[in-house]
């Protein structure tokens, strides 16, 4: 995980990072250093237009540990589900569904 000088987790080496919690998902906000993604932008767009609440907001190690799921994103691999971190495992319901959502608006012209 990549930090910025507050010590708020801005991405990964690997793409932009989404957390669940309570059905509601949140993501670094762009003021806080972390690259404003194609597939960020897609998700979020994908998420909203669902009915699917998104915040971008500064997030710590803790909202990590408190999180029901964790998954990064990135425009060659999609949705990158996280399985566990430390010692906290994590549900995939929430990234599957927006995989799905991702796939089919694919396939629309």
């Amino acid at each position: 995980m990549l930090q910025n000088d507050r010590g708020n987790i801005i991405e990964s080496s690997s793409g932009n990072l989404f957390i669940v919690s309570n059905g509601v998902l949140y993501t670094p906000s762009l003021a806080d250093g972390c690259v404003g993604g194609v597939m960020r932008a897609q998700v979020i767009n994908l998420a909203i237009a669902n009915g699917i609440k998104v915040y971008e907001c500064s997030l710590n190690p803790q909202n990590l540990l408190a999180a029901d799921e964790v998954f990064f994103t990135n425009a060659v691999r999609g949705i990158q589900w996280v399985g566990t971190y430390r010692t906290k495992r994590y549900a995939h319901r929430l990234s599957g569904t927006l995989t799905d959502l991702l796939v089919a608006s694919t396939f629309v012209s």
